[in-house]
């Protein structure tokens, strides 16, 4: 019969605080129980762990060979113990997150401060990449979720989709058409277009808007990044059709938004490699980005105003209820 972790523990203290009565205090168990457990580790070994004389125990040279090793295994049950102490508040826990930039300025800090409150002891990694290297990273885990926005992809992806947001169009607060509640096409049809490229899905859906009003988009600068093209706005290139996240940015110092339509609504989506179980810190996570979501989109009443609506869009929220297999 091999010796126990518990006798292991006993002969420990015993080392540690020099009597067997000092060990029962340090364990808080009886001192019988010790003496028990000190019978039972030299039976398992079959070799004697102290001499015993005058009511002293003085360690024996086979138990000196066991103490340094000792006390190797019980700095590390000292650590373990500590750590598991701590796994509620993410202790030990790291998640890599990456995003898409529109994402970085007002959602993941957002979700990342909530986050920290619920699991303080944890660590989030963040950066930004395109949607493209993301898929990639999150493909070979070399990050554990991505942010992005509703692209076709293929792959073993899982994705929680949050709160949809609608494209808007962003322009230099004195323009004439920041004097409109909204936006539509023919309200652009002669006006350079700093928007999603024509071979994306966005720009495609673009395209088809601009044609059943009659008339096509003109695009001066083809981009999905919509801090990019609040400083094309800016820079008097033209006016965008972008996300509504970069109202939130010191990009659109200077700019208006205003709600463009017919709608085109944009999900974000959390995503990460299937077969992979979400810890308990990442779901959490996760959760936090839906609610900042939520809270994202100008959905306090000076953006609201800023926007040009009357009232916050009433789109219910997907949790990780509703988790989907991604063809993303």
């Amino acid at each position: 019969m091999s010796v126990s972790l518990r006798q292991l523990e006993i002969l420990h203290a015993i080392l540690q605080e020099g009597t067997m009565s000092g060990a029962a205090r340090l364990l808080r168990i009886s001192q019988p129980a010790v003496s028990r457990g000190v019978a039972a580790a030299e039976q398992s070994l079959r070799v004697r762990l102290f001499d015993r004389a005058g009511g002293t125990l003085t360690p024996t040279a086979e138990l000196g060979e066991m103490r340094p090793v000792l006390g190797l295994i019980f700095q590390q049950v000292k650590v373990a113990r500590e750590l598991g102490g701590q796994l509620r508040y993410g202790a030990g826990r790291t998640i890599d997150l990456a995003t898409t930039p529109c994402f970085a300025f007002g959602v993941v800090p957002r979700a990342v401060g909530g986050f920290r409150a619920d699991f303080p002891a944890a660590e989030v990694r963040a950066r930004m990449r395109d949607a493209v290297a993301i898929k990639a990273a999150v493909l070979t885990r070399e990050v554990d979720l991505g942010l992005v926005y509703n692209v076709t992809w293929s792959g073993p992806l899982e994705s929680a989709p949050l709160r949809p947001v609608e494209l808007v169009c962003l322009m230099p607060e004195d323009h004439p058409l920041a004097a409109r509640e909204v936006v539509g096409p023919r309200d652009l049809m002669a006006a350079p277009l700093i928007s999603f490229s024509r071979s994306s899905n966005i720009g495609l859906a673009l395209d088809r808007l601009f044609e059943e009003a009659g008339g096509q988009r003109e695009l001066a600068v083809a981009t999905g990044n919509s801090f990019m093209a609040a400083g094309f706005v800016s820079a008097g290139i033209g006016l965008a059709l972008t996300d509504p996240f970069v109202m939130e940015t010191p990009f659109a110092r200077g700019l208006a938004a205003r709600p463009f339509c017919p709608t085109h609504s944009l999900t974000p989506h959390v995503v990460w490699a299937s077969g992979r179980t979400l810890s308990a810190p990442e779901e959490r996570l996760v959760e936090r980005l839906r609610e900042a979501s939520i809270a994202a989109d100008g959905l306090t009443e000076p953006d609201l105003r800023r926007l040009g609506r009357s009232e916050a869009p009433v789109a219910a929220a997907v949790g990780l209820s509703s988790r989907t297999r991604a063809s993303l």
